[in-house]
């Protein structure tokens, strides 16, 4: 099972749709189950889950091999991510891929690139695998 954060964006509902194409089981964690209809696919289970409320990423990561984190560009993303790395670690889940920033760097000015890299850094554990995908840009045509 993958377990996909942020799958009612634009990001995560496309990893959503591309992974149960292939037949692959997700879980698809939400804040809102209203928001979750064009993700409401065969192989989809939607849970409601908070990166600040740990008990809810625990219940979410249950039976998970692989996770996809995404969190929103705001002061509580590293926070935020560093509770979902360890909540993933003690659910024995195998892999994350985390979506980074590009330029990520702890002295940015840039809040985000340098919170992206803190968070980067702190994530990695002793033989634990996390993917750090850090694209350049992200457009989607409206």
């Amino acid at each position: 099972m993958i377990l996909v954060t942020g799958a009612t964006g634009s990001n995560g509902t496309e990893i959503v749709k591309r992974l149960t194409a292939q037949n692959v089981q997700v879980r698809a964690m939400v804040r809102n189950r209203d928001r979750a209809k064009e993700i409401a696919l065969p192989n989809v289970e939607v849970v409601e889950g908070n990166f600040d409320r740990s008990e809810t990423l625990l219940e979410a990561l249950t039976d998970v091999d692989s996770a996809f984190l995404l969190t929103n560009s705001t002061e509580h993303a590293e926070a935020q991510q560093l509770a979902f790395v360890e909540a993933a670690k003690q659910s024995g889940v195998k892999h994350i891929v985390k979506l980074s920033q590009f330029a990520a760097n702890a002295d940015s000015p840039v809040r985000f690139c340098a919170t992206m890299r803190l968070s980067n850094r702190r994530s990695k554990q002793p033989r634990w695998r996390i993917l750090f995908c850090a694209p350049i840009c992200l457009c989607r045509a409206c």
